[in-house]
């Protein structure tokens, strides 16, 4: 009976070990990971970020349509070359750089004037953002 009792108690906390919350991991830095560093899926938080600036520069529908239609499709651009496992690191750094400049070009030519300066601005500050959130994570480890 005691036998039974005690695999019956084993039983139930292993099942429960099993059944708790799995959290991603996420590398830190060039392939270092740490238990404690579990953040949030980093494209929400950008495109987050890349929403906010798009609302702050007042938009017509037609301007949001067309930037909408670019970002999609240079997502798209973006995540066939970082799945394409024959490019070596450095290849695709430069088409990532130049799928880059295109929807640069594409998104300057939609924008007005005052509107591209005040993107360039943002754009500046989430760069600057983003360097100090790197510069805290380094700091913690």
């Amino acid at each position: 009976m005691k036998n039974i009792f005690l695999l019956l108690v084993i039983n139930i906390i292993c099942i429960n070990s099993f059944g708790q919350i799995q959290r991603n991991v996420v590398p830190l830095d060039k392939g270092r990971f740490s238990a404690d560093s579990v953040r949030p899926d980093k494209s929400k938080v950008v495109g987050k970020k890349n929403k906010q600036i798009f609302k702050d520069l007042n938009l017509t529908k037609e301007q949001f349509g067309k930037l909408k239609e670019i970002r999609q499709v240079n997502k798209a651009k973006r995540e066939a070359v970082n799945d394409n496992d024959a490019l070596s690191a450095e290849e695709k750094r430069i088409q990532l750089k130049a799928i880059n400049k295109t929807a640069n070009d594409a998104i300057k030519a939609i924008l007005s004037k005052e509107q591209w300066e005040k993107y360039q601005e943002e754009k500046k500050k989430k760069s600057v953002d983003t360097e100090k959130n790197m510069q805290v994570t380094d700091t913690e480890q």
